[in-house]
């Protein structure tokens, strides 16, 4: 009597290994050297309007907080990937705004402040949101939105600011509305009180914090439901 052979049972190697979330390195990099682009235009004093004060390096701050804001809107699927690479991605923000400060000589240290909570609020939104996004054509139309609401608003401010009368003070509450890029530049300008900023920020954030939740039990309940 002969013992029965061993049968052998392939496990696809997707099944039996977990998959490793993705290295946190690359987007980390990317977002390091955008801000370092940042703040070599202000060290080079590269201006960016026909009404750039002198020396340019004075608006640094102003630079890094607009670029901040656009920047994380227009790389939302590469820096908010995993927790991991949010979560330095947000840290990060404050130590660039911090560098830009210093080499503008901006020496309003409630209003860096209160421009780096607003910023790294704004991140987060940009966080929630992609962590919402269901697939991948989700998280691009999340960019999308982000970076017509960052981007978009900041164009409509720079193009009213440019083209204004030159002997007409610029009412900055009237670009309160126009996005996280402007309301950056409103809290350097006029102060963390003018306008609508926090409101509109608060409410990005609030759906972000709703959207979030909603969106892993629906993808739960799918898979639940792709295993029955």
């Amino acid at each position: 009597m002969t013992a029965a052979p061993d049968v052998a049972i392939s496990t696809p190697v997707s099944d039996a290994l977990p998959a490793r979330e993705p290295t946190p390195f690359w987007p980390v990099l990317i977002w390091v050297g955008l801000q370092l682009g940042l703040l070599a235009l202000a060290a080079l004093r590269v201006p960016l309007s026909a009404r750039w004060p002198v020396p340019a390096e004075q608006l640094a701050m102003h630079e890094m907080a607009v670029g901040q804001a656009i920047g994380g809107a227009l790389l939302l699927p590469i820096l908010f990937r995993t927790l991991t690479s949010s979560a330095m991605t947000i840290a990060l923000a404050p130590l660039f705004l911090l560098l830009a400060a210093a080499m503008g000589a901006y020496a309003d240290t409630e209003r860096l402040i209160w421009c780096a909570g607003y910023v790294g609020l704004w991140l987060g939104a940009c966080a929630l949101w992609a962590g919402a996004a269901a697939s991948r054509r989700a998280t691009l139309y999340v960019m999308a939105a982000a970076l017509l609401l960052s981007a978009g608003g900041a164009m409509l401010a720079y193009v009213r600011r440019e083209f204004g009368l030159p002997t007409q003070a610029f009412d900055w509450n009237q670009v309160a509305a126009l996005g996280p890029a402007s309301g950056a530049i409103v809290i350097l300008e006029a102060g963390p009180a003018s306008g609508t900023i926090w409101v509109e920020l608060g409410a990005i954030v609030f759906s972000g914090l709703i959207a979030l939740p909603i969106s892993r039990v629906i993808a739960r309940r799918r898979r639940l439901t792709a295993y029955a």
